[in-house]
């Protein structure tokens, strides 16, 4: 079994121990994301004077411990390290990992989500940019399921990007037939 690292947060300072290793790093500023069954652990602001808060780190969760506790998932652990490093941003735990793209036309007032199946059955966290091509004749509204010619609107040649946790919430809607939405986005599975 390999090493396990273990980063602690005191006082302002993040430890890492590895057996008989300890190394300081004079700032809690950093911040860790899951990928796959992998964390990584960056450091937010860069000091070039400071040769410590250049480092990242990327291991298998199962090699990591945070003050002490064992996790079952990179997920747990980028959590924990992430609250206990004081993150006001980055718990945003998985890097989106699958692209989808489309062009959707639009009937007259009948909803379309905006993304494929597979990320709506999973109530998939990720983003999308919706844009309308410079073709169409009207506007493109954008809510939730039951969106309509009240809600936000986007007008020919104009785009909009919206990062959400449920994918599957995000529709569109057009009062004039035909119209066309792009769409592209990533989805975290």
């Amino acid at each position: 079994m390999a090493s396990l690292h273990d980063f602690t947060f005191a006082n302002g300072v993040l430890t890492l121990t590895c057996g008989a290793s300890t190394d300081n790093f004079y700032s809690s500023d950093f911040r860790a994301k899951s990928r796959e069954d992998k964390v990584v652990i960056f450091p937010i602001n860069q000091d070039d004077n400071n040769k410590y808060t250049q480092r990242d780190w990327e291991y298998p969760y199962t090699e990591l411990t945070c003050q002490g506790v064992a996790f079952a998932s990179a997920e747990e652990f980028v959590i924990m390290f992430n609250a206990l490093a004081g993150a006001s941003i980055g718990f945003n735990t998985k890097y989106p990992e699958s692209m989808f793209s489309q062009a959707i036309t639009l009937d007259t007032s009948v909803d379309e989500q905006v993304v494929p199946a597979w990320a709506i059955a999973g109530h998939n966290a990720g983003y999308v940019t919706l844009t309308t091509p410079s073709t169409n004749t009207g506007n493109i509204f954008v809510g939730e399921n039951d969106v309509n010619n009240t809600c936000y609107y986007l007008e020919p040649d104009k785009s909009i990007t919206l990062e959400t946790s449920d994918l599957s919430l995000i529709w569109v809607q057009s009062a004039i037939p035909n119209q066309v939405v792009m769409v592209i986005g990533f989805a975290k599975i």
